[in-house]
């Protein structure tokens, strides 16, 4: 007994569909054909000797040859079968109720809302074009408008155009042509073709409730862009082969979703949300770029793979500092560093930023060296030749980070070979007073120049210090003090470099102290008698005694003169503000006055 259990496989070589057609038709073959046909030759020649008999019951066959049920293409050896049924099973009559009845009606209803004329058959009704395409539009509405179509012009054009819409659109295989349809209708042909119409049809509620991977679409952040560290959400809107939304769910396990690049990530699992929308989403722990491809049966949906950039630092909240950022020195290194913040404000703790630094000075555009630290920081630093103001920009995915652009002015660095010193304290000095004199700071090109570290370096047989004061002007005021006499080596650096008439030798002498002096004093005594009246003659004998702060004392003898005056003379000695006493005795008794006091 002979059986049918995979119509792909079991029509390859003729011998079954042989069978089938002396059954249905009760004909015997046209010609002799192999039972058991061995090889593929023989096998392709059973099935040209079926198709040439199906052609000589007048069924006529478009686009179908031996080479397609050989191959096993299922959509036409489908199509065969149906005309079969079509020719064979459907009555030819019209009586209500039968198959071609119920087609017949159904294609009524279809195109009445089009105003064509009524088909009343399946032959001469069609032959114009206005009904097929009619019906071709009513399946989706706008697909095939009548506008544009001409009965009597160009029907056959019309019914082409409408044959091709049908392919396109509703994947519905052109068994006939338009030229066929147009001067030989074949009753059994359209009706075959027709059928095809109603079961697009009747399979279309099923259609819109199914997925299609080339109209489902995608959103959110997971799947447009978003940031790293934190959970970036995309929805999956599932939308059938018109476009529009499944509006049902179901179909969560045939979608994948797969994500590669600057980490290693899963999607989270879909959630089904039984409208045809999926929820996802995932969190990647690195910034960078990533492809997301979401799948429906193994086919990319609208877009998939998506490219997908997560930032992890935002360009408001991303700052920098660093003398860079200031200014400086030409020809010395002017680093800054960035240090990458989130949304959240959290700070980066991933490297891989595409940061963007661009300076721009006096001269052009100055190229920065940078270093990504992988913790979210990166290391600038720059170096120019030209002494100007610099604007230095850092952009992070084309938007600035906070402050900037930042101005930074740069100096010249002085030139040792054309600065000088000068002034008093490199011609003498005192070991007990402070001595002064200037450094002049100038470039390469004699332009003053300030800012810079001017260093001062005394060496000689005692301690010394100075003290440097920057005017801004170029010019630097030095004062220095030493505390031993005897020959010092000066010199004034800039950059390290000694300045012109640098090092000095200078003669430092010991300088008086007004703080440790000695007076001199000479003083007369008059000696009197009883009554108060000068005496005239000498012989007395008169003391002076000289005590100062704690037990120094000094004593001093009075000169007699033989006249009555006496005189003595002393000498103090010791610090400012000291204080003595001077006691001038006679016979061991003070004078009156006595003690008189001194304060140094």
């Amino acid at each position: 007994m002979l059986s049918v259990e995979d119509i792909q496989a079991d029509l390859v070589d003729g011998v079954l569909l042989i069978n089938l057609l002396e059954v249905i038709s009760r004909k015997k073959m046209h010609k002799k054909w192999r039972q058991k046909p061995g090889n593929a030759i023989v096998k392709k020649e059973n099935l040209n000797t079926a198709i040439e008999f199906i052609k000589l019951e007048g069924l006529k066959l478009v686009n179908i040859g031996s080479s397609d049920i050989f191959e096993g293409n299922l959509r036409i050896i489908l199509g065969l079968i149906w005309t079969l049924i079509l020719r064979y099973q459907i009555q030819t009559g019209i009586e209500e109720g039968s198959p071609k009845w119920i087609l017949l009606e159904w294609v009524k209803k279809q195109v009445k809302p089009y105003g064509v004329d009524e088909p009343k058959n399946f032959t001469k009704s069609w032959i114009d074009g206005q009904v097929l395409t009619a019906l071709c539009d009513s399946l989706e509405p706008g697909n095939c408008p009548l506008d544009g179509t001409d009965a009597e012009a160009h029907p056959v054009e019309d019914l082409a155009r409408a044959i091709k819409v049908a392919e396109d659109n509703y994947d519905i295989h052109p068994l006939i042509d338009a030229i066929d349809i147009n001067q030989t209708p074949d009753e059994h042909s359209i009706m075959a073709y027709v059928s095809y119409f109603r079961d697009y049809l009747e399979k279309d509620a099923e259609r819109r409730g199914a997925p299609c991977a080339a109209r489902t679409t995608a959103d959110g952040p997971g799947v447009e862009g978003g940031r790293a560290h934190t959970q970036n959400p995309f929805t999956i809107h599932a939308k059938n082969l018109r476009g529009d939304s499944t509006e049902q769910g179901g179909h969560g396990d045939l979608f994948t979703v797969e994500i590669t690049g600057a980490d290693d990530i899963a999607a989270d699992p879909l959630a089904d949300n039984g409208n045809g929308d999926y929820d996802s989403g995932y969190n990647p722990q690195k910034a960078g770029r990533y492809q997301v491809a979401i799948k429906f049966k193994g086919e990319d949906i609208v877009g998939s793979p998506f490219d997908v950039l997560m930032e992890g630092a935002c360009a408001k909240n991303t700052w920098a500092d660093g003398p860079g950022l200031n200014g400086g020195k030409t020809g010395r290194d002017l680093p800054f560093t960035i240090h990458g913040v989130d949304a959240n404000g959290n700070p980066a703790t991933d490297g891989g930023e595409p940061y963007e630094v661009a300076i721009n000075g006096p001269n052009g555009p100055v190229e920065p060296v940078l270093k990504d630290n992988g913790d979210g920081t990166v290391d600038a630093v720059y170096n120019v030749d030209a002494p100007g103001d610099y604007d230095v920009a850092v952009n992070l995915h084309g938007d600035p980070i906070k402050d900037s652009p930042f101005k930074a002015h740069v100096k010249a660095v002085p030139d040792a070979s054309k600065s000088w010193a000068e002034g008093p304290g490199l011609e003498g000095a005192f070991d007990n007073e402070p001595a002064q004199f200037k450094v002049f700071a100038r470039d390469v090109n004699g332009n003053p120049v300030s800012g810079d570290d001017c260093e001062i370096q005394i060496a000689g047989p005692g301690p010394a210090n100075s003290n440097v004061t920057d005017n801004g002007d170029g010019t630097y005021d030095v004062e220095y003090n030493v505390d031993a006499p005897g020959e010092y080596a000066i010199t004034a650096t800039l950059d390290g470099d000694a300045v012109q008439n640098t090092p000095k030798t200078v003669n430092v002498l010991e300088g008086a102290d007004a703080d440790h002096a000695s007076v001199s004093y000479a003083i007369t005594v008059q000696a009197k008698n009883k009554s108060g009246e000068n005496k005239t003659y000498g012989g007395d004998r008169f003391e002076v005694r000289v005590s100062g702060d704690g037990d120094s004392e000094v004593e001093s003898q009075a000169l007699d003169h033989g006249d009555g005056t006496y005189s003595a003379k002393y000498a103090l000695e010791g610090d400012a503000g000291a204080n003595f006493s001077v006691h001038i005795k006679l016979n061991s008794r003070d004078i009156r006055g006595s003690p008189f006091k001194h304060t140094l």
